[in-house]
């Protein structure tokens, strides 16, 4: 299910990017923004009437305002500050850069402080102890940033590195979208004979080649003997099918371990990979700015990108490779516990999820 909802998002990539290039080359970037205003609107009464309210019927609807606060608070100052550092007059104010940091590590400091206070925690700092949920939460975080690196950029580098329009770098990006999700289907549906480390490692692999063949600049798309738009095409799609094959794999891995903490250990993956965009992003901007040209910027970030990509390849052997109570062929059957045991999955909410302790290991 998870696998299959993950080929849904891209769907969104296919229109959004040609009608943000038509309305930033006919009217400006900023209406982009305007745009989303309807959109966002309806979806929020939308949700608010179908998605089910869990928290009253289970009693757990606490939530951890302070916690959410905090990390704001930190999350924000760290970009602050790199945004700062960006800045084509130098690095901009030094000061606000070393307040904007300093005011991101005692924003952190107070976080963990509170969250091991509080009895309702944003972030269950016992899951960030674990061996498993460690390498899972680097994982993600480094995903992460290759991910919105890769995504955020690519169009504008197609802009400053080709010259195209905004409409026509719109456009480029369609064949990601439609590769990523084409493959995501197919990488879900083989989830239970190819494990979670394959695919992850394939489409980290993947994306580590797209971000190297765009960091090698015109040079290789003359090589190639494609027209640059073709070739821009073909890499952008390559970038797609690592995405669409990771993508699955990356959002279910981890969630058996713990099958009456799902919705912990979801925050726990969104909130390492948004953070991981969010300053991979921000570091990705000031390296473009500080260079000689936003395009030979773009170039080096791409290198780094790919660095990071295999980087993350060597932290699989940490993250748990199948879901709990399946097979080396897919096949469910009795889950190995601690104590010996052998408990066999059972229903749970509509999904088969393993009935063994809360603290089973991978």
């Amino acid at each position: 299910m998870l696998g299959l909802l993950s080929s849904v998002f891209p769907i969104g990539s296919v229109v959004g990017p040609s009608v943000g290039g038509f309305v930033v080359e006919h009217f400006g970037w900023r209406y982009t923004f305007l745009v989303n205003v309807p959109i966002a609107l309806a979806v929020t009464v939308w949700g608010a009437k179908r998605i089910p309210r869990l928290g009253r019927r289970t009693g757990t609807t606490k939530i951890d305002y302070g916690g959410a606060l905090l990390l704001t608070v930190a999350v924000g100052l760290l970009m602050v500050s790199l945004t700062e550092l960006g800045r084509d007059s130098g690095g901009g104010h030094h000061s606000v850069v070393v307040v904007g940091v300093a005011g991101a590590l005692v924003g952190g400091a107070l976080l963990l402080r509170h969250e091991r206070r509080t009895p309702h925690p944003l972030i269950d700092l016992a899951l960030l102890r674990r061996r498993e949920f460690a390498f899972l939460n680097a994982l993600n975080f480094l995903y992460g940033i290759c991910i919105f690196g890769m995504v955020s950029f690519v169009a504008l580098y197609a802009q400053e590195g080709y010259g195209l329009s905004a409409s026509q770098a719109g456009v480029l990006l369609t064949p990601r979208a439609m590769a990523m999700v084409a493959t995501s289907v197919l990488a879900s549906m083989f989830l239970d004979r190819t494990g979670f480390r394959r695919p992850i490692g394939v489409g980290l692999g993947i994306l580590a080649v797209s971000a190297a063949l765009l960091s090698a600049g015109h040079g290789m798309a003359e090589r190639s003997g494609m027209p640059e738009l073709v070739y821009l095409g073909v890499v952008v799609t390559l970038l797609g099918v690592g995405l669409g094959i990771a993508g699955p794999s990356a959002n279910q891995a981890g969630l058996d371990l713990l099958p009456d903490q799902v919705a912990a250990v979801t925050g726990l993956r969104g909130m390492f990979r948004a953070l991981g965009g969010a300053v991979g992003t921000a570091a990705i901007a000031s390296v473009a700015s500080r260079a000689t040209t936003p395009a030979h910027g773009l170039e080096l970030a791409f290198i780094g990108l790919a660095v990071l990509a295999v980087a993350a390849i060597g932290l699989l052997p940490g993250i748990p490779d199948r879901p709990v109570g399946s097979g080396p062929r897919g096949r469910s059957g009795p889950v190995p516990v601690p104590n010996g045991r052998a408990v066999s999955p059972r229903p749970v909410g509509g999904l088969a999820v393993s009935g063994a302790p809360a603290d089973v290991g991978g």
